[in-house]
């Protein structure tokens, strides 16, 4: 079985709805439901990247090849990880009881989503070159 259109339209649809999150949140905190969006699309953002990268896994077990030996797999993982920090820290916001460190923690909410947005640009990239089409 091909797995790389699963991979590819799962990330796809990972940074659609990751980008939608950062969008809402930039533009649209005047409205009521901007948070509730904010969390359902990041929510989604976090399970399509998963799948993802389960098929990336897939792929590359059906193929005998070892696993993150490129660029893109290097970036692909770390992307993850720093997507898979990102409702930690959110949620951080919203738990912690010392207010003190709320301005903080949002900060570092802020710059890891951007961190986050730029690695998965850089990513899809290195996966666009991997395949030959940059």
């Amino acid at each position: 079985m091909n797995f790389l259109i699963f991979h590819i339209g799962s990330l796809a649809t990972a940074f659609i709805a990751m980008s939608s999150a950062i969008v809402i949140a930039r533009f649209f905190k005047s409205k009521k439901w901007w948070i509730k969006a904010h969390k359902a699309l990041n929510l989604a953002a976090v399970l399509f990247a998963l799948a993802g990268f389960v098929f990336a896994f897939l792929m590359v077990q059906s193929s005998g090849g070892p696993h993150i030996r490129v660029p893109h797999a290097i970036l692909g993982l770390s992307t993850l990880i720093l997507l898979l920090l990102m409702p930690v820290l959110g949620q951080a916001i919203f738990k912690i009881r010392d207010k003190k460190k709320i301005p903080v923690l949002k900060k570092a909410h802020r710059y890891a989503g951007r961190l986050t947005a730029a690695m998965f640009t850089a990513t899809i990239l290195a996966g666009l070159l991997l395949i030959g089409i940059l």
